[in-house]
């Protein structure tokens, strides 16, 4: 009879991963725009996403340097994850060296288009950036936006 147990211990497992609910829709959806550019639609109106985006931003690990709710900006610092790479003991022991990162910094710009908002992320010049940064930016504050 133990090994009869044994033998019945996968099944309640497989019948709890039937009834799992199926995987909620992102909050936010990533949308190409032509020319390299993305955006964040955000399926909420302007004064729900500016909130919410402030709280996608927080969790999200950015510093947020100034907001102006009525020109829809936030200005962002974005600090890169440090890449993996290898040191030899020589720079392993430049003291001297300052290893600290300065953040990139980065206009979030929100803007209301009926009952939805778009979100576009732009350099210091104030242009759409469509860099990879941008896309990563725009990624955290996806996987943030609307987690209450």
């Amino acid at each position: 009879t133990g090994a009869a147990a044994v033998a019945a211990a996968p099944a309640p497992a497989a019948a709890t991963a039937a009834v799992a609910p199926a995987p909620k829709k992102p909050a936010a959806e990533l949308k190409d725009a032509g020319a390299g550019r993305i955006l964040l639609a955000l399926p909420d109106e302007y004064s729900l996403a500016w909130p919410r985006t402030d709280r996608a931003l927080q969790r999200g690990g950015f510093f947020v340097e100034g907001k102006d709710e009525a020109r829809g900006l936030y200005q962002i610092s974005y600090f890169k994850a440090p890449e993996q790479e290898k040191k030899g003991w020589l720079s392993k022991m430049k003291f001297w060296d300052n290893d600290e990162e300065k953040g990139q910094s980065y206009s979030i710009s929100l803007t209301g288009v009926g009952r939805k908002t778009e979100m576009i992320v732009m350099n210091d010049d104030g242009e759409w950036d469509s860099s990879e940064d941008a896309r990563r930016i725009l990624t955290i504050i996806q996987s943030q936006y609307g987690v209450e």
